[in-house]
């Protein structure tokens, strides 16, 4: 078994910064493509910032508002800031999306 250090957990959070840049980057290269967001969506919350993930899952679906991905991340970042009822809204909107896109296959 693995202790976790001090120095452990400032490496873990400075790769989180990187990370966390590099995805702005890449949106601010490409501010149609939401798949930067989902990630910086995704990453919040693993990190329990449930308002920056809501933030950054609200600019996904502005970004592209039919966007299933979008909406779901959208849905659980409003779930995890216990905004129940703007979440099942935002699931809902991912599952019609779902729908539709399974419709024209």
């Amino acid at each position: 078994m693995k202790l976790i250090t001090n120095s452990d957990r400032v490496q873990g959070s400075r790769r989180l910064d990187d990370a966390e840049n590099e995805f702005l980057i890449a949106h601010e290269l490409n501010s149609t493509n939401v798949d930067p967001l989902l990630n910086l969506t995704a990453l919040y919350l693993d990190e329990n910032e449930a308002d920056r993930a809501v933030a950054t899952g609200q600019k996904a679906v502005k970004a592209n508002s039919r966007s299933a991905p979008a909406f779901f991340s959208l849905g659980v970042a409003l779930y995890k800031a216990a905004q129940l009822d703007n979440a099942e809204a935002a699931l809902k909107r991912a599952l019609d999306w779902l729908r539709r896109w399974r419709m024209c296959d």
